[in-house]
């Protein structure tokens, strides 16, 4: 059909990007979200996003592409979403074509996308253009007033007795050295992970990223960052953000060094996060996690969290002709 291509304006576009993006996800998406995630960037990041316009200046879809500076080099996350009333019209492919115009210039040699699984359509755009499965996430909701606490009365002071010490960055003055600590943790525990796929196609993110990813998002809150510590070593870590628009809060990581595991430290760090998003007054807590990730859907499934739904990740690989 009859289309014509060009560059996101931000004070203009948002509000339309976000109706699209609501259109993909369980959530609805705000204007504010995205204005959010533009000024909490890193700046080595490199963005690009492309509109898709009808002849009457409607927007119809938009593709984008993301390099952030943690994940391997030539690799770049693309993204194309067409309003549902206007697919299967050539626009999806006209704005992929385009966006790999744009990759030949950035040396990109593997592209990275996901899918939600309610989404067919989707999944055969990206599988007919060479895009492989890699892993599959699930998205769990708990919805708090559903929450029954007392069944957990003696979590997590049960731990505490046996020398487990539970805090939050609110807790202690958040210094430099802190944040390192906790950058550390985070490294310790992705190390030892079980997602071996995920580990190949990501590297660990330098200090400084992890600082500006982390401690600058706008859904952060030193209150909603809780650490579990065995003396002075810190073992274990869960992240809560809040969520304003929708009036959520996001378990966005859970984790414990191995040699912990097993102990019950992830149910009592996600237990923490629940109790704290219930201060919060929030709706429902969601958490996302690798479908191969047994031990922790398990605690999932124990707290109450329902699945519902989820998306595939996707990988291909590219090489362009010079």
């Amino acid at each position: 059909m009859d289309i014509r291509l060009r560059t996101l304006n931000p004070n203009q576009d948002y509000p339309r990007l976000a109706d699209l993006l609501s259109t993909t996800e369980l959530e609805p998406v705000s204007p504010d979200m995205l204005l959010a995630r533009q000024q909490s960037a890193p700046p080595a990041q490199v963005q690009h996003t492309t509109l898709a316009i009808s002849t009457q200046n409607s927007v119809l879809g938009f593709s984008q592409i993301l390099h952030n500076p943690w994940v391997h080099r030539g690799q770049f996350w693309v993204s194309i979403v067409v309003d549902p009333a206007w697919r299967r019209r050539g626009i999806g492919s006209a704005l992929y074509d385009h966006a790999l115009a744009f990759l030949d210039t950035q040396e990109a040699n593997l592209l990275i996308t996901q899918v939600r699984d309610n989404s067919a359509p989707g999944l055969e755009f990206a599988l007919h253009r060479g895009f492989t499965l890699t892993s599959y996430t699930l998205e769990s909701w708990l919805y708090l007033s559903d929450f029954d606490d007392a069944r957990f009365h003696d979590f997590p002071e049960r731990l505490q007795a046996s020398g487990i010490q539970f805090f939050t960055l609110a807790d202690i003055e958040a210094t430099n050295e802190h944040q390192r600590w906790l950058y550390d943790l985070h490294r310790r525990i992705y190390e030892t992970g079980s997602n071996s796929a995920h580990k190949k196609r990501v590297s660990i993110s330098s200090f400084h990223d992890f600082q500006r990813m982390l401690f600058l998002a706008p859904w952060f809150r030193p209150e909603g960052q809780f650490i579990a510590a065995d003396g002075e070593r810190w073992v274990g870590t869960a992240t809560v953000g809040h969520y304003i628009n929708c009036n959520s809060m996001h378990n966005t990581f859970t984790g414990v060094e191995r040699a912990y595991r097993g102990r019950g430290i992830a149910l009592a760090l996600k237990l923490l996060a629940i109790r704290y998003a219930r201060q919060r007054r929030a709706d429902y807590i969601l958490t996302r996690n690798d479908a191969e990730n047994a031990a922790m859907l398990a605690i999932n499934r124990k707290l109450g969290y329902q699945v519902k739904g989820g998306y595939f990740s996707l990988a291909c690989r590219i090489e362009f002709a010079h």
